[in-house]
């Protein structure tokens, strides 16, 4: 894996150039579902350097989502911790669909969304 900056700037950008970044969505997927921990700081590093509310909807929706479904008991307590510290991380868990997180999961997030502006 390139350096944890090299991946989320290059996350960022995968956004509007997928072709040229396709590693950082690639890196990220595997993160998300063999290494949570490592996926959880980068998951912060992304909505710390998103710059709009359409990018944080991006994360949400990809590797947020992702580490909810495949990890969601394990995390839950760490997404609620961000969500009441960092109010970027809110808006981006309000993005966050069902899927396939599981019902207990899915009920505490409920309890932590915020509308988007």
């Amino acid at each position: 894996m390139k350096n944890t900056d090299e991946l989320v700037d290059a996350y960022l950008r995968y956004k509007e150039r997928k072709d040229e970044d396709l590693w950082a969505f690639e890196e990220m997927d595997n993160l998300v579902k063999e290494k949570p921990l490592e996926a959880q700081e980068i998951i912060i590093k992304l909505i710390t350097k998103a710059p709009d509310d359409k990018t944080l909807a991006f994360i949400a929706a990809g590797p947020l989502e992702d580490l909810l479904v495949h990890h969601g008991e394990k995390v839950i307590d760490w997404a609620e911790e961000n969500t009441r510290q960092n109010n970027k991380f809110a808006k981006a868990l309000s993005c966050v669909w069902k899927n396939n997180i599981k019902d207990g999961v899915w009920e505490r997030i409920v309890k932590l969304r915020k509308p988007v502006s």
